[in-house]
């Protein structure tokens, strides 16, 4: 079921990957905001994007409960496939509690991730990511890009990396 979902995934959504990608490129090199959004399991689809080592800047993560509070939507360019049963059967009693959106959310992500960075330095400018506290500089890196954000975008509210 899994190999299934994730080859049908792949073929489906490499239209959506260029589409997400391109418009976040293209709103990154105009100074805009990304607004990554996530309910329930597929909040890990925001993450992806921001509040994550290799996860863009500046980006925003708003989550279910931020609508809740806050009211809004959100466009849906990328979603995960509509499964009929999410978990596969795992348990002798016929439960499932293996969720197949949780492999399937990353397959979504990464790729516009990856394609918005290969955008913006096609483009000559630097892509705002964090780095990975475990590569060189990487420690002394991230706090200087947020401070930059900060300064270039100072009513945002920068989502901190989980390293």
């Amino acid at each position: 079921m899994v190999v299934t979902a994730i080859g049908r995934l792949a073929g489906s959504r490499a239209a959506n990957v260029t589409v997400a990608a391109q418009l976040s490129a293209d709103a990154s090199g105009a100074g805009g905001i990304l607004q990554a959004f996530g309910a329930g399991r597929s909040e890990a689809v925001a993450t992806n994007f921001a509040g994550r080592v290799g996860g863009l800047l500046p980006t925003n993560r708003i989550l279910l409960r931020d609508l809740v509070v806050f009211g809004g939507e959100a466009r849906e360019i990328l979603h995960n496939e509509k499964l009929t049963r999410d978990a596969l059967p795992s348990l002798e009693s016929g439960g499932a509690v293996r969720p197949v959106s949780s492999a399937t959310n990353a397959l979504i992500a990464q790729p516009v991730v990856a394609e918005v960075v290969r955008r913006i330095e096609a483009a000559g400018e630097v892509a705002l990511v964090y780095l990975s506290a475990n590569v060189a500089g990487g420690d002394e890196h991230d706090p200087a890009l947020e401070s930059a954000v900060r300064r270039s975008y100072p009513a945002h509210r920068l989502t901190e990396p989980r390293r």
